[in-house]
């Protein structure tokens, strides 16, 4: 049986595998899931010379650049955190100096 209208299609991903999760994550994010996925499909397929992966269209960079962004900030929280703790680390060695 063929199907009704062969440039549609009905996705489901698993959430139990994190590639999958990340996956529909990313697709969430983003308003033109097709040109994404198009792009992304047809790059990994045709395996295009790099210079033509280098193009990425507004919506997939700007989905780049906000896991960079959360990594980022993710990386200045956690040494944040071991900054707030070396004070008393710090602060404990005065003390012991001192006397």
């Amino acid at each position: 049986m063929a199907k009704k209208n062969p440039y549609k299609f009905t996705l489901g991903f698993d959430k139990t595998k994190p590639s999958h999760r990340r996956a529909a994550e990313i697709l969430n994010s983003v308003k033109d899931k097709a040109d994404l996925i198009v792009s992304a499909l047809v790059a990994y397929i045709d395996d295009v010379r790099q210079e033509e992966r280098a193009v990425l269209s507004n919506e997939a960079l700007q989905v780049l650049m906000q896991e960079m962004v959360k990594q980022e900030v993710a990386k200045a929280m956690h040494l944040r955190s071991i900054e707030q703790e070396e004070p008393e680390h710090n602060s404990n060695r005065a003390f012991f100096r001192r006397k």
